[in-house]
């Protein structure tokens, strides 16, 4: 195991990681799996103002097969909700989103997306909702980017030395199931 600072060595034994030495790239480096998909979690920095960093690799037979036109979909929440919604794509805000098509999905988040299609499919799959609203009530993630043959990757705007381990492995845990979901339907 490499060295790490106490924090990062105890989220690594709290979800079964590794502490990995990647200095060149990241100051905080922790790998391991999660329902057997190679998932990581990495801070550019452990303080304010950087956040960290969650991924989840559903390309687990390694075909590395880049296709521009595969899904690809950024999932944010809204920054305002209601007539406050209208005011701030107005102002640009929330300018590059547009609705995705489920009513629910479509009140509670923003999406980008190239498949609007796909991305229907992806959020209509029974309780993917779901499990979105609860990533987002547990760690306030600010970005959610899918990728449909490749994994998820998840900003949360909270800085390492202020993350709960409670946060991080409940976050796995649903990140783990919503990329087991990713593989089952666009592999």
């Amino acid at each position: 195991m490499a060295q790490g600072n106490s924090k990062e060595i105890a989220l690594a034994k709290a979800l079964d990681f590794k502490v990995v030495d990647d200095s060149a790239r990241v100051e905080i480096c922790v790998k391991g799996e999660v329902l057997g998909f190679p998932a990581t979690l990495e801070a550019i920095r452990p303080f304010f103002p950087f956040g960290c960093n969650y991924y989840i690799d559903i390309d687990v037979l390694k075909e590395n097969n880049v296709d521009p036109s595969e899904m690809t979909l950024v999932i944010t929440p809204k920054v305002a909700k209601g007539m406050m919604n209208f005011f701030s794509r107005l102002l640009l805000v929330d300018a590059r989103t547009r609705p995705v098509g489920d009513a629910q999905f479509d009140r509670l988040f923003n999406v980008d997306t190239n498949d609007f299609v796909g991305a229907l499919r992806f959020v209509r799959y029974p309780g993917m909702l779901e499990k979105i609203q609860d990533l987002q009530q547990f760690s306030g993630f600010s970005e959610l980017h899918v990728r449909a043959k490749a994994g998820l990757m998840m900003v949360q705007p909270t800085c390492f030395n202020s993350l709960a381990l409670d946060v991080a492995k409940e976050s796995f845990r649903l990140l783990g199931e919503i990329g087991q979901i990713l593989f089952d339907t666009f592999k």
